[in-house]
């Protein structure tokens, strides 16, 4: 019944159209009749089905397998396709609660296919699964020249900062080769940034800040942690710093800020490294930021526990090492006129002594160790003479077996080891 019902308004609407076109061409009133009689069938199962060749509605033209329109742009649902050379592409509008942006596991494609493909040299390449499940900040990562810049390392986040500062930070897996250029700092780990103040962090021309008000900031935060301060009225405090202690209100940094600002703009990092560009003087630095405030270990099968006495900003060679060429030991000078301590703890391995030539012994004494295996070498280096000499004393500290150690030319020398408990004198030159 409905079928016939259909046939009856079809033939009513195709006589009224077929008398308007008849006006204008009897001709053409007839072929428009002709095409749509053929353009229905009519199915058994009651279904009507629309065969055209073309299709024209306004300026929209469907024709065969494609679609297209001169001069505006194609919306299917939630995706534009833009028609203008210097528009914005393909643009998706709101896809709702859908899980995947775009889906192309079912286009076919194998091992050697490219998923997006700009020319031989800048591609999506299926060669090694490379960038599935990536993700960034602020967009997709290419491959090049079948060279990824990421290999195999689950999620990986770009975060930038400044202009040439970059983050890159992996959820899981390790980071096997990267490819970053103009690059001021590179930080490269398994933790993105565990806290941030936007602007309101305090300084006051000291090692501490606080967060604004001096309020406790609420962060999980540890000796060894890395801060980075990205903007200051004071640009000369614009740089990284590494924690030193931090009571939950007060955070104490490895060097003094020179100004005194409300506006710091700081970003906390745990478990990183930072590769530095140079800073124009001294060259370039690797530095290690641990929670643990822990060293940076080279070398070695597996991670070795560190000397206590080792943090963040140190190194632990993990096997053997061999050094091709000299090797240079830096020097501390250490100046007295009179008796007095040793600093403690002490500045490098090697201590300069440095008399006052006023014609008169003096005794500096020597304090503990700072852990197990640490070694002092003292040097007589100017200023000690016959009439000025210099006695270290071990009265402040713990020497087993120790003779007297008297420097009364420069040049005399000792080598001293701290087992721990204990000051050990392994050599000693008085004689020369």
């Amino acid at each position: 019944m409905k079928k016939y019902l259909f046939i009856l308004m079809l033939s009513v609407s195709l006589f009224w159209g077929s008398q308007a076109k008849a006006a204008e061409s009897p001709i053409a009133s007839t072929k428009a009749i002709e095409a749509l009689v053929d353009a229905f069938s009519f199915q058994t199962d009651g279904t009507i089905e629309v065969s055209v060749d073309k299709l024209t509605v306004d300026n929209i033209i469907i024709d065969g397998d494609s679609i297209t329109n001169a001069s505006n742009d194609i919306t299917i649902g939630n995706i534009t396709i833009s028609a203008l050379t210097n528009s914005d592409g393909i643009v998706f509008g709101s896809l709702g609660t859908a899980a995947k942006g775009i889906n192309l596991s079912g286009i076919g494609l194998g091992v050697g296919d490219s998923f997006i493909f700009y020319n031989s040299n800048v591609k999506w390449s299926n060669v090694t699964a490379d960038l599935w499940g990536m993700y960034s900040d602020y967009g997709f990562f290419p491959q090049y020249t079948n060279s990824p810049l990421f290999r195999n390392i689950g999620n990986v986040g770009l975060r930038s900062h400044t202009a040439g500062d970059v983050q890159l930070t992996a959820d899981k897996g390790n980071i096997i080769s990267s490819l970053v250029a103009n690059l001021t700092n590179h930080l490269l780990g398994n933790k993105e940034e565990v806290g941030a103040w936007g602007g309101d962090g305090v300084s006051n021309g000291t090692t501490t800040i606080t967060d604004v008000g001096g309020a406790a900031h609420g962060l999980s935060l540890a000796a060894g942690d890395l801060i980075h301060i990205t903007d200051s009225t004071t640009s000369a405090d614009e740089g990284n710093y590494r924690i030193v202690s931090d009571d939950g209100t007060n955070i104490v940094v490895n060097r003094a800020l020179s100004g005194s600002d409300t506006d710091l703009e700081v970003t906390f990092y745990q478990d990183v490294i930072l590769f530095g560009a140079t800073d124009g003087t001294n060259g370039q630095r690797i530095m290690n930021y641990s929670h643990q405030d822990k060293p940076l270990q080279i070398g070695g099968d597996t991670l070795s526990a560190a000397n206590a006495a080792m943090g963040s900003e140190d190194i632990v060679i993990g096997n053997h090492i061999e050094v091709k060429g000299l090797a240079f030991v830096s020097s501390s000078t250490f100046t007295f006129t009179t008796e007095g301590d040793i600093t403690d703890p002490l500045p490098s391995t090697q201590l300069l002594l440095d008399g006052d030539n006023d014609t008169e012994n003096d005794t500096i004494d020597l304090q503990d160790g700072e852990a197990a295996g640490q070694l002092l070498t003292l040097i007589a280096a100017a200023d000690i003479d016959a009439n000025d000499t210099v006695t270290i004393n071990f009265a402040d500290t713990t020497a087993t077996n120790a003779p007297a150690v008297v420097f009364d030319k420069v040049g005399e020398n000792a080598e001293l080891e701290w087992t721990g408990t204990t000051w050990i004198v392994k050599s000693l030159q008085t004689s020369l």
